[in-house]
């Protein structure tokens, strides 16, 4: 039973990890058709999403967005939320809360903005995903967007990460012109701020 557990285990670990390498792929494509995505509509599609993981991890998602666009496409930056949410709920513990925020920064004249943020008024929009969870030190924190490196290897393995979902959030960022950084500190909790160009509200 146990072999047959482990076997189990590790197929579905392989399987996920083919469909992340395929979806970078997809990711790193040249056709890009940025859009505009409206605020609202892409928490509403992320939380469906992480509607179950959330439950099972007994773990609280809290939003607070403008109500505003952003330039992309819904697929693929629903697909960047949630690997920083899911990552966020992995390091947490039941009962903790992770924070989804986002503002509206207006930009000057010269910051050379997409064609999109201009039309919305040379805008960018920060996204910030926290959480009160286990953090990371400072070597950890510098290899976390490399493929396959996981911070903790067990605790990924047994829920299935392979490894890959910051490295694909990283793509999908610079896909758009955007920037993502990091801030955490063993014990504390961790903070991902990522800046994308705001569109017009369609």
């Amino acid at each position: 039973y146990d072999g047959l557990s482990y076997i189990m285990s590790e197929s579905t670990r392989l399987l996920k990890m083919g469909d992340l390498m395929l979806s970078m792929r997809l990711y790193q494509r040249t056709d890009t058709e940025i859009t505009s995505v409206d605020i609202s509509d892409l928490t509403g599609h992320v939380r469906k999403l992480l509607g179950k993981k959330l439950k099972e991890q007994e773990v609280t998602l809290c939003c607070e967005m403008p109500e505003a666009a952003v330039a992309g496409e819904e697929e693929l930056l629903g697909n960047l939320f949630r690997n920083l949410i899911e990552n966020a709920v992995r390091a947490s513990r039941p009962g903790q809360t992770v924070r989804w925020k986002g503002y509206v920064r207006e930009n000057g004249d010269d910051t050379g903005a997409a064609a999109l943020a201009k039309a919305a008024g040379n805008r960018t929009i920060v996204f910030t995903v926290e959480d009160e969870g286990v953090g990371m030190n400072e070597e950890e924190l510098s290899r976390i967007t490399e493929p396959f490196y996981r911070v903790d290897r067990a605790r990924s393995r047994a829920q299935g990460g392979a490894g890959l979902g910051l490295s694909v959030a990283d793509v999908i960022v610079k896909r758009y012109g955007g920037s993502m950084s990091f801030a955490s500190e063993s014990g504390r909790g961790t903070r991902v701020t990522v800046e994308l160009p705001g569109a017009q509200r369609s």
